[in-house]
């Protein structure tokens, strides 16, 4: 068995008075080396992209469209329990960097721009160990499919940049020139946010850490398999 390839996407939404953070994660699985049993393979390359964007009392924030991360070597799957004709066993995927080793930066003033971290599958809740599992047995070729409950429902809507004013450049001559940097003028419509997890304590960036506060995750993934 080897995975030709897998997507993953995590729709990250958090709320509180005066405050929110919407975050898309994204990663596409490159193809990995055979899966064999009680052995580890590493998958070669995965990219991972985020949007976010968010506010509070201090401003917005929004990391640039598009912008992405390429890993190598930086995820495994593996059969995690013995393989017999009764016990087709378990294989496990997951990253092998930590939370936080991976960031994109999210623009925003002074008083809001920060780094969002690249989230981690495995979730220390509710349920304890792997993320993303599937049976030993799948036959191939195949695809692995899962959805958490609900869906988070977004538009994205584009308005006229703001400009960050940063600090002057003075000529000899007495002219100056402003600098600054272009926020994207980004903003959340209509989200309808049902189901997902409690990400309250997951692994993952949130820019402030309100209460009473809600974070739920939604994951999506498509695992394709051959032999």
């Amino acid at each position: 068995m080897r995975i030709s390839s897998a997507t993953i996407d995590c729709y990250l939404s958090i709320s509180a008075a005066n405050y929110t953070d919407f975050q898309h994660h994204h990663w596409e699985i490159m193809p990995s080396n055979p899966i064999g049993a009680m052995t580890t393979k590493n998958i070669p390359t995965y990219t991972w992209t985020v949007n976010s964007i968010g506010s509070d009392s201090s401003g917005s924030w929004s990391t640039p469209m598009g912008q992405s991360v390429t890993v190598s070597n930086g995820a495994e799957a593996r059969i995690t329990t013995p393989t017999t004709s009764t016990t087709p066993g378990t294989v496990s995927l997951k990253q092998t960097t930590g939370f936080g080793t991976h960031t994109i930066h999210a623009i925003g003033n002074n008083a809001t721009k920060h780094d969002v971290s690249e989230m981690i599958w495995v979730t220390p809740q509710p349920v304890q160990g792997d993320l993303i599992t599937w049976s030993a047995s799948a036959g191939t070729p195949s695809m692995i499919t899962y959805q958490d409950m609900g869906h988070p429902i977004y538009q994205l809507q584009y308005g006229p940049p703001t400009l960050v004013p940063g600090p002057p450049i003075v000529f000899p001559s007495g002219q100056q020139i402003q600098t600054g940097v272009l926020l994207a003028n980004i903003t959340l419509s209509s989200p309808s946010v049902v189901g997902g997890r409690d990400w309250t304590n997951g692994l993952a960036t949130f820019f402030q850490t309100p209460s009473p506060r809600s974070a739920r995750a939604w994951w999506v993934w498509t695992i394709n398999l051959v032999a």
